[in-house]
């Protein structure tokens, strides 16, 4: 009797067993099925995002790895439409532990403006230096994120414009960097050509100076704004990354977890086999 006993309490429990691990193996088969579905969503979401942020404003870079001391593509250059003076506008990196110089020949008298931003990489800060043609430091910006500098032109020749990225030993820095400068004397040359050609109006000069005057304005807004819509769209992109990568990580702790559960059930509803029933 003991024996027979013995014999129906181990099937019962074998069949307690085969219930427990079918719902178990349908529980976890729901789990992975809705963990496809929410990876997926999370991914086409992320693609849909960035396309509408590289979509929703044209001067958006493509590619966000321009190569050190490269001009940007031509949604991000602008042109003075023949007017004296120059402009450069690059997005480079600056690899760590190094530095980058750019040089640029000015005459005088003639206006200086220089703005920079760090878009990415680590903490997004970096040294800026400006060294006139005496090898005089005229601009200095210690371990900053962005900067704007103005100087008038006294002393002509090659100016240099160094990014220094030496502090920073294991992260790169990706540099945005405008440089503007308008002479005088090249406006006056360009003036006076207008006024030979207009017969000697004498509110010519007036007007087309307070015009280039109003040009120049308008660029270094436009750099400016420019130069914070590049920061945030890096800023975006980050962040999507971050959450689509802990997205997939919770992911897969829940399906670990889901089969950790699974195997510790089994394992509750385990009936000995070897047991001999008692006499």
């Amino acid at each position: 009797m003991e024996h027979l006993t013995a014999s129906a309490a181990a099937s019962v429990n074998r069949k307690k067993m085969r219930k427990v691990t079918t719902d178990c193996v349908v529980t976890m088969a729901n789990i992975w099925l809705f963990s496809g579905v929410l990876i997926g969503a999370l991914i086409n979401c992320a693609e849909s995002g960035m396309d509408v942020v590289a979509a929703g404003d044209p001067h958006v870079p493509g590619d966000p790895t321009t190569g050190a001391g490269q001009p940007e593509d031509d949604d991000f250059m602008l042109d003075l439409y023949g007017l004296p003076g120059f402009q450069h506008e690059f997005k480079f990196e600056v690899k760590a532990g190094a530095s980058e110089c750019f040089f640029q020949t000015i005459k005088r008298p003639a206006r200086l403006h220089v703005s920079f931003e760090v878009l990415k990489g680590a903490d997004k800060n970096i040294d800026v230096r400006i060294i006139d043609s005496t090898q005089t430091l005229i601009g200095n910006f210690l371990w900053t994120n962005e900067g704007n500098f103005e100087h008038n032109v006294t002393i002509p020749g090659i100016y240099q414009f160094c990014v220094d990225n030496s502090l920073s030993r294991f992260s790169s820095k990706l540099v945005y960097l405008f440089l503007l400068a308008y002479n005088e004397l090249d406006w006056n040359k360009y003036v006076a050509n207008f006024q030979d050609f207009y017969g000697g109006v004498e509110n010519v000069s007036k007007s087309l100076e307070k015009f280039d005057q109003n040009v120049n304005s308008v660029l270094v807004f436009q750099a400016t704004a420019r130069r914070h819509l590049m920061a945030d769209w890096y800023i975006i992109r980050t962040n999507n990354t971050y959450v689509q990568r802990l997205s997939i990580a919770m992911c897969v702790v829940i399906l670990l977890t889901s089969v950790f559960q699974v195997m510790f059930v089994r394992r509750l509803f385990k009936a000995p086999t070897n047991v001999k029933p008692r006499a």
